[in-house]
């Protein structure tokens, strides 16, 4: 067993946001899933206050050295989160991580507020990293935007806070000291790097 912000996991083994869909996985195999879940928490793929379509096609692109994508954030929105998947993934065998992402701090307090209380959700991710969205990058980058940021923020939940940095900055470490100072309970590395081909 691993202690991870007071949560006891099987192994060291979490998802990244975004990468593996709980819910289809829970279509195509059933109940099977409990017993073969690859992972020891869950961690949501990002969700917005309002619902968004995400970025147009193509959203990725394979190249020689790997995979680009720009997926640009497509989710239900709270309202779906809270009616549509929330009731899915909290029937997961693992502690459920939700990670949010706001275009303002007001927007992110909104949304730690509405999953502070759910007994469903162990911890938050705060997405201040994604370069494929107009918001979110230059708070991740600057530790000074980043711990204004948070000081609105932190207070508003009690469950264990996240925060997911990204690449795309001068001093990455500056940024985690930043999120640490001001309640980061961890931090979570990395978001995508920018990428061009």
């Amino acid at each position: 067993m691993i202690e991870f912000l007071g949560l006891e996991l099987e192994h060291p083994v979490v998802n990244g946001s975004g990468t593996f869909d709980a819910i289809a996985a829970r279509r195509a195999f059933g109940d099977e899933l409990d017993a073969r879940f690859p992972f020891a928490a869950f961690v949501s793929k990002t969700i917005t206050l309002e619902p968004r379509g995400g970025n147009p096609p193509p959203r990725l692109w394979e190249t020689p050295a790997g995979l680009i994508n720009s997926i640009g954030l497509p989710n239900k929105g709270l309202r779906g989160y809270l009616e549509h998947d929330l009731p899915v993934l909290a029937r997961l065998p693992v502690p459920l991580i939700t990670n949010v992402m706001g275009s303002t701090a007001a927007e992110v307090v909104d949304l730690v507020e509405a999953l502070g209380d759910r007994e469903e959700i162990a911890a938050l991710e705060l997405n201040v990293s994604c370069p494929n969205v107009k918001t979110g990058l230059d708070i991740g980058a600057d530790p000074a935007s980043l711990a204004a940021f948070l000081r609105e923020v932190r207070p508003r939940s009690a469950k264990p806070l996240i925060v997911k940095l990204t690449p795309n900055t001068a001093d990455v470490a500056a940024v985690a000291e930043a999120a640490e100072a001001e309640g980061a309970d961890a931090v979570s590395l990395i978001n995508t790097p920018r990428a061009m081909a």
